[in-house]
């Protein structure tokens, strides 16, 4: 496992979701080294457009999906390991 891999979080304010996931992020954090780049989806309408309804969303840095609507572990081990 890289200690350089980020991964963005798209989230907006006030989602429930989106803070479990973070949260679930932050936690494994702990254990393996990862960046997190958090992006709010409502400073850009691009990205409001994309994501709105499918927050939050978990990408890897080339923007391929990893999680949506709730974290994943296993998925994650999966894009850490690459």
């Amino acid at each position: 496992m890289s200690q350089n891999k980020t991964y963005k979080l798209y989230y907006k304010h006030g989602c429930h979701l989106c803070e479990e996931m973070a949260i679930q992020l932050v936690n494994l954090q702990k254990q393996q080294p990862f960046n997190i780049e958090y992006i709010d989806i409502e400073t850009d309408s691009k990205f409001y457009a994309k994501y709105a309804e499918f927050i939050p969303v978990l990408t890897n840095y080339q923007d391929q999906l990893i999680c949506q609507y709730f974290f994943d572990e296993a998925i994650f081990q999966q894009y850490d390991k690459k």
